[in-house]
């Protein structure tokens, strides 16, 4: 059984070996830096453990099989200062040799070994893992902990043996954990923080390296006793002086022989009265490189003193400041140069002052002036916003206007063009009534024609005009336009002649209708104001866009004045002179040709003609075969189609009763409603499987009984219905409001009996047996030829003479009662197909007594031309020149 005194002294010999374990972690420092954190922690605690086991060799017995020594203090300082993985490494190595040497006291060891760890790891975590932070206050703690850890441990022995251990094991374990702790914990600590401090006093060094390498500074020190002097690599590299050895060093006269010869004395009388009077040192001088340039250095230092005042070393800093010098050179210059001009200048104030207030009176007056001129732009100004708010508002009331007339005009035109389809189903017609209804039909189409031309040209002015492509036949709109403007051209002695460029592609793909009304424009104005000569129309096709040029011999426009050609209500030259037309064509044209992708341009010299160019993107159509046009009836249903259920909705009567005879003729199942009301209920009982809605109708609008049908439930074995709206509204955005309210499609008043069933086919996928047979009339121009013309010159001078002031007075009952008494049949029906066509400018043509007939070399050039049959024309009816 040991006493106090010798478990003081074992335990003393076990701290002993801890020096043994700074030694070796210093020396091991180097490469223990280069690992990770978890490996540098793995060999921190093996080393503590085994400096544990070394103690373990020497142990103090307390009692049999109680032994104690420094292993747990170790254990618990490598979890403090190696973190997690030293605690647990040393923990498992020392327990392990523990549990080998085994006895009575091994589990209490073994326990007491585990909290050591536990309590050092604690401690590690609590500092945030930087050891250096640990005081003597924190080691009593682990200290005290440790031991009462231990003293709890001994309960695990015997109850015979713990009785007789405890009081033994007690105080020298209260007394040797906390100071060996203490002790061990302390020199710990003192050799991580210099090492941390060691740290950052090199970080702070690299630092200041980086920031002088940075910067263009070197730093020297100088040992005023010896003269000694120590440079840094900047101070090298700003002098270009090679080291001499490996010190590094150089003496006072290594700078003085650097410094210019001009500077030396200066700088050294103020470094030697800096050192004398203890003041720092600042001065600028210049050096001398060995490749003979000259650079500015500025020098800053600080004298470093002994206790008797003397002065010891000297520690500066250099820095090349010559492009600033320079700079500051330069700007002194120009500041003593700007200060010159600034008293000048002053002067000349000063003088022009005393001009200044001898033209106060003057400017007086002038300011009166102004102030008039200010209030009178003001009151222009109020008188522009004025009108421009009446112009505003003028023009929302013609587009309210142009929609309401459309919609009347539209309505009753419905129910008009709608009985004369349903009309020419009637078998029991006689031909002359069929002639009639058809003249009705077509004179209705081009009415309809006439309205939706008036609308796009509101559409313009609005920047609403969209492009409607189709595929049309060029030849055919070339010629069908040469002979509008033929005669017009002869009354006034004029050559009017058509060239088509070679390989002109026969049909396109654009708005046909736009670039018509585009060229009657031209040609209409170029015919006017063109007194001798003639008018040529040379037409194109390249790289995609259709080319069209109008030159006519004209009076010509001045070169000022092209620049206001194509503004709205300007008329310009004889259009002026004679008070003709609006002033809107040129302007509409050029409005057309841009919302087809185009430009319209004009080039003219006064007394040398005007030339007007279209160019206007236009794909080439392969097969123009389908632009014939065929107008079909349906007979009925195809057999084995059922009838579906169809539901009108229309408070009109007259175009309730029409819709409902059309569908009812094809052999539908038809039920017609007059409010939108009264359709929502139909639909909920009836459930047909297309609608044709009308939006304009009493109690519910179309509109909103068509959210009412699209708001209530389908049946899981239907679709839902077909919606159609029908509407005399023609601007596109009215159109995609109706679409977005739940329509499936919109059908514009006055509709024609194939766009109905046609509609219905696509939507509710049914087909109708259809009667194919061509428009009557439609004969073309070409198809005329020289049997017409042949058969008119038969007629005699008196007969011929007659006819022609028929059609150029529009007396279309005088035309139809001269044709019936012809013996000439096919002559008098192709006069009629004209007549039907209103093409009354080509009929006057071929009735001019001097008409002679056309031939494609009278009229056209190009080797390859070859006019297609012409599309007869609305003689006169869209002229839309300004």
């Amino acid at each position: 059984m040991s006493t106090p005194l010798d478990l003081v002294a074992g335990l003393g010999q076990n701290m002993a070996l801890v020096f043994a374990l700074l030694f070796v972690e210093q020396q091991a420092q180097p490469w223990l830096a280069r690992l990770g954190i978890t490996a540098r922690g793995l060999v921190t605690g093996t080393l503590f453990a085994i400096i544990a086991l070394l103690g373990m060799q020497v142990p103090i017995h307390i009692a049999d099989g109680v032994v104690i020594d420094a292993r747990v203090v170790l254990v618990a300082l490598a979890g403090a200062y190696g973190g997690i993985p030293a605690g647990i490494t040393a923990a498992l190595l020392v327990s392990g040799y523990r549990l080998h040497v085994g006895g009575v006291g091994a589990l209490a060891g073994i326990l007491a070994i585990l909290w050591g760890a536990a309590v050092g790891c604690l401690l590690h975590r609590h500092v945030a893992a930087q050891p250096q932070q640990l005081g003597p206050w924190h080691h009593l703690a682990l200290g005290l902990a440790t031991a009462a850890g231990g003293l709890a441990c001994t309960f695990a022995l015997p109850a015979a043996m713990a009785a007789q251990a405890f009081p033994l094991y007690a105080l020298p374990v209260l007394i040797s954990y906390p100071l060996g702790a203490l002790m061990l914990g302390g020199l710990l600590t003192l050799q991580h923080r210099s090492r941390a401090d060691q740290t950052a006093l090199q970080a702070s060094r690299d630092r200041l390296s980086l920031a002088t390498r940075s910067a263009g500074i070197g730093v020297w020190d100088l040992d005023v006793g010896s003269g000694r002097l120590v440079w840094d690599d900047n101070m090298y590299r700003l002098y270009q002086v090679p080291r001499d050895g490996p010190a590094d060093t150089h003496t006072y006269q290594t700078w003085a022989k650097a410094v210019h010869p001009q500077d030396l004395p200066r700088a050294q009388d103020e470094l030697q009265t800096a050192l004398r009077a203890g003041q720092d040192f600042a001065t600028t001088f210049r050096i001398v490189l060995a490749d003979g340039r000259v650079r500015t250095i500025k020098a800053i230092a600080q004298a470093f003193r002994d206790r008797d005042g003397r002065p010891t070393r000297m520690v500066g800093v250099n820095e090349d400041i010559t492009e600033r010098a320079a700079t500051e050179q330069e700007l002194a210059r120009h500041r003593e140069h700007l200060e010159e001009l600034v008293a000048a200048r002053t002067a000349a104030l000063a003088r022009a002052s005393d001009d200044a207030r001898l033209l106060t009176q003057e400017t007086e007056g002038a300011r009166r002036v102004a102030v008039a001129a200010l209030q009178e732009a003001r009151h222009l100004q109020e008188s522009y916003i004025l009108a421009k708010n009446q112009a505003e508002a003028a023009n929302r009331t013609k587009s309210e206007f142009l929609a309401s007339m459309s919609h009347e005009i539209r309505t009753p035109l419905n129910a008009v063009l709608g009985y004369a389809q349903v009309l020419t189903r009637d078998p029991g017609l006689t031909s002359a009534h069929r002639r009639a209804v058809e003249i009705i039909n077509r004179s209705g189409e081009h009415l309809l024609a006439l309205i939706t031309d008036i609308l796009e040209m509101s559409r313009i002015e609005a920047g609403r005009s969209t492009c409607d492509a189709e595929d049309f036949a060029l030849h055919t709109l070339l010629t069908d336009l040469h002979s509008l403007f033929q005669l017009r051209a002869r009354d006034k002695d004029l050559t009017l002649r058509l060239v088509l460029a070679p390989g002109l592609p026969p049909y396109l793909r654009s708005d046909a209708r736009k670039l018509r009304q585009i060229l009657l424009n031209l040609l209409s104005n170029a015919v006017k104001f063109t007194t001798t000569g003639g008018v040529e129309v040379h037409a194109s096709h390249h790289a995609g866009e259709l080319v069209i040029a109008v030159r006519d011999s004209g009076p010509g426009i001045a070169e000022e004045a092209l620049s206001q050609l194509f503004q709205p209500f300007v008329q310009l030259g004889a259009g002026r002179g004679r008070g003709e037309g609006s002033g809107l064509g040129l302007a509409i044209s050029r409005g057309f040709a841009r919302t087809l992708g185009g430009d319209l341009q004009a080039e003219s010299r006064v007394g040398n003609g005007s030339t007007f160019t279209v160019r206007v993107p236009a794909a080439v159509v392969a097969d123009g075969g389908r632009l014939v046009a065929t107008r079909r009836q349906v007979i009925g249903l195809a057999p084995g189609m059922t009838s579906p259920r169809i539901l009108i909705a229309e408070d009109h009567p007259d175009h309730l009763r029409l819709l409902h005879d059309l569908l009812a003729g094809g052999g539908l199942l038809v039920r017609a409603v007059s409010d939108g009301a009264a359709a929502v209920a139909a639909y909920h009982d009836w459930r047909p499987h297309l609608i044709w809605m009308d939006l304009d109708m009493p109690i519910m609008h179309g509109l909103a009984a068509t959210q009412a049908i699209r708001a209530l439930p389908v049946p899981t074995d239907a679709a839902p219905p077909v919606i159609i709206a029908l509407t005399a509204a023609t601007f596109a955005e009215d159109r995609a409001r109706i679409l977005a309210m739940g329509c499936d499609e919109v059908m514009h008043k006055p509709y024609r009996e194939e766009e109905l069933f046609t509609a219905m086919e696509q939507r509710l996928g049914i087909r109708f047996t259809w009667k194919d047979e061509a428009p009557p009339g439609s004969m073309a121009t070409g198809a005329i030829g020289e049997a017409m013309r042949r058969g008119i010159t038969d007629l005699g001078a008196d007969q011929r003479q007659a006819l022609h002031y028929a059609v150029i007075t529009g007396d279309l009952v005088a035309i139809t009662t001269m044709t019936q008494a012809w013996p000439d049949r096919a002559t008098a029906a192709a006069v009629m197909t004209l007549v039907d066509q209103f093409a009354l400018e080509r009929l006057a043509t071929l009735t001019t007594a001097e008409a002679t007939p056309m031939t494609t070399s009278d009229h056209v050039d190009g080797s390859d031309a070859q006019p297609q049959p012409a599309v007869a024309m609305d003689a006169g009816s869209r002229d839309g020149a300004s």
